[in-house]
Parts: structure tokens; C-alpha cells; sequence
């Protein structure tokens, strides 16, 4: 969720509501090198056993991020 968020933040979006957060990322004018689409992949099979959670931890950990702002 807060990497969606950050994701919306560099198209300069604002979120008034989480529904479709993640879904939405796919749909704003920035290139975000798949995140919904690999987001999805991962929400949608976290698996059962502690192996299985922790792969998909990792997974999500891994998933593309915006750039940090220039300073």
C-alpha cells in the first residue's frame, strides 16, 4: 500500500480513497515498470505455510519503486 502510494505521489496524484489503489498505479501517465501487474501476481497467492508467506514477502519487497525526488 505505501509503495502504491508512492507511486501515485510521483505522478503527482492524490489518493482520497485506498479502493483500487493498487490497480489504479497501472492506469497513471508515469512508467511504473509493472508494479500493479506484479503486485497482483503476488496479492493473489501469498500461499499457506511460513515458506510460502515468506516468499511472498520477499516478492513484494522486491516489486519496482518509484524514484526518490532530485534534491
Amino acid at each position: 500500500m505505501l509503495t502504491a502510494h508512492a507511486w501515485h505521489a510521483a505522478a503527482g496524484n492524490w489518493v482520497t480513497n485506498e479502493k483500487g489503489l493498487v490497480p489504479n498505479v497501472a492506469r497513471l501517465p508515469i512508467d511504473t515498470a509493472g508494479f500493479s501487474s506484479s503486485a497482483a501476481a503476488v496479492l493473489g497467492n501469498l500461499g499457506t505455510t511460513p515458506e510460502e508467506l515468506l516468499a511472498s514477502i520477499t516478492r513484494l519487497r522486491e516489486l519496482p519503486r518509484p524514484a526518490a525526488p532530485a534534491v
